[in-house]
């Protein structure tokens, strides 16, 4: 979600040039016709596709790194620079987490807060610790003013100096690569910035960290959104739970550069190795003593999985699917593993949750792999009740709350519109999706983006 609408500071769209493209490029919203899908993105917008258009319950809220201009100028940056300015504040979202709950009279939102603890290079020792005592502060209002209890990090994000950013192209800024070489500098959960994040989400009573991880775009550095770090510090915070985004899977939006996901092999790696894609997690997680593999079916751990990127991927490509749902089964747990639909990109996530329902994994793949079978109970798991038990949240107690609030009417209403509808409705419509593994292939060589 970006905020679209007047009440926050809208300059954002001139100030960050680059994250408007960005959203402008890549999200449809719900409006996939129109040739700005800006306007599409706010707070009206989300709560439709989310909750009317969808059979989402209970969503989290979470949003992109990014510096104020007043931090910018800080820093180095020019002003504006074209890369200042966030689309979605943390006032913004914990203010959207209350309005949407309280007109609905029920727990329809939790939101997360935005952590940027690392500062550039360039800056003294003395600026360096100022931003993170800075960031510091920012923790502790969140959670004492808006009553946060979770947080989101982008460890290949980092702010850039004036001298690197001044003669940069938007494509540039995007990718953050120029001349192959990188541009941001990131930072890792085990490093100075990311431990000083850590120590303060434990001060706080909030040890529930949400990390970005491989999928490098947006002036990311794509060695930061390796996940070698998080084995090492799931360990050396057992109390901390770390919810990996993505999987780090390894996905560019800028390229056709992506790593095809097959089997992890752990005698094909030594400890100080770092695979690519959903496989630098797993190998973190396995030589840190953290894998689920002849744990049991009970093994809860505090490394999770998460299914943002990997979501789509598995539903449209089966061959990567299997093994994808089959090694984070294997390895991570079924227990460790929330699905996510990265919000309103593509409109409703309705098409893909279904598609997720229908999903067979190949049994002859699983077998030779020793991968665990995808069961409708472990979906279940994976769709929201890991979720769950992760922010704390009682299902039977939120389904019965839930029930009858204005976002349940609504979401009658609309599937009664749905059915007695002349063909097509909308672009995002939905019908009753794949019944079977047959019905599924069909539809997935129809519409390989869209198989729901």
């Amino acid at each position: 979600l970006v905020d679209a609408d007047s009440e926050y500071d809208a300059m954002w769209q001139e100030t960050n040039a680059g994250y408007a493209f960005f959203f402008d490029t890549f999200f449809v919203g719900s409006c996939p016709e129109e040739a700005s899908h800006l306007p599409c993105l706010g707070r009206d917008d989300y709560a439709d596709l989310i909750f009317r258009q969808s059979d989402v319950h209970v969503a989290v809220l979470s949003t992109f790194p990014a510096l104020t201009c007043e931090q910018a100028e800080r820093i180095g940056y020019p002003v504006p620079s074209g890369i200042c300015g966030e689309p979605f504040p943390n006032q913004a979202i914990a203010d959207t987490r209350d309005i949407i709950n309280e007109a609905v009279g029920s727990q329809r939102v939790i939101a997360h807060s935005a952590v940027v603890p690392n500062a550039s290079s360039h800056l003294s020792a003395a600026d360096k610790d100022r931003w993170v005592q800075e960031t510091m502060r920012g923790m502790e209002n969140a959670v004492n003013e808006a009553g946060i209890r979770a947080w989101k990090c982008y460890t290949p994000f980092g702010p850039l100096p004036n001298e690197v950013i001044k003669d940069l192209q938007q494509s540039q800024i995007l990718t953050g690569l120029i001349d192959g070489s990188i541009l941001a500098e990131g930072f890792r959960l085990d490093d100075e910035y990311g431990q000083a994040m850590i120590e303060q989400a434990r001060n706080l009573g909030t040890p529930l960290i949400n990390v970005h991880k491989g999928v490098p775009i947006l002036s990311f550095n794509p060695e930061h959104g390796s996940a070698s770090d998080i084995g090492r510090v799931a360990t050396t915070y057992p109390d901390v739970t770390f919810v990996v985004y993505h999987s780090a899977l390894n996905f560019n939006m800028a390229s056709t550069d992506s790593v095809v996901e097959g089997p992890y092999n752990p005698e094909d790696w030594g400890p100080n190795d770092d695979p690519l894609g959903i496989n630098s997690m797993i190998h973190s997680v396995v030589v840190n003593g953290l894998s689920a593999e002849g744990k049991g079916s009970d093994y809860v751990s505090n490394v999770v999985a998460e299914l943002g990127g990997p979501g789509r991927r598995t539903v449209t490509n089966p061959d990567q699917g299997t093994h994808i749902i089959g090694k984070l089964l294997k390895y991570i747990g079924e227990n460790n593993i929330v699905w996510g639909t990265d919000a309103i990109w593509g409109g409703s996530p309705q098409a893909l949750m279904q598609a997720f329902f229908a999903f067979e994994m190949d049994e002859a793949v699983a077998e030779a792999n020793g991968y665990p079978m995808l069961t409708a109970a472990i979906k279940a798991k994976i769709l929201g009740l890991n979720a769950a038990r992760i922010y704390g949240v009682d299902p039977n107690a939120v389904l019965g709350d839930l029930a009858d609030d204005a976002f349940a009417r609504a979401r009658r209403e609309y599937k009664d519109m749905m059915a007695r509808a002349p063909v097509p409705l909308r672009p995002n419509q939905v019908y009753k999706g794949p019944r079977s593994r047959r019905d599924f292939f069909k539809l997935w060589a129809k519409s390989p983006n869209y198989p729901g």
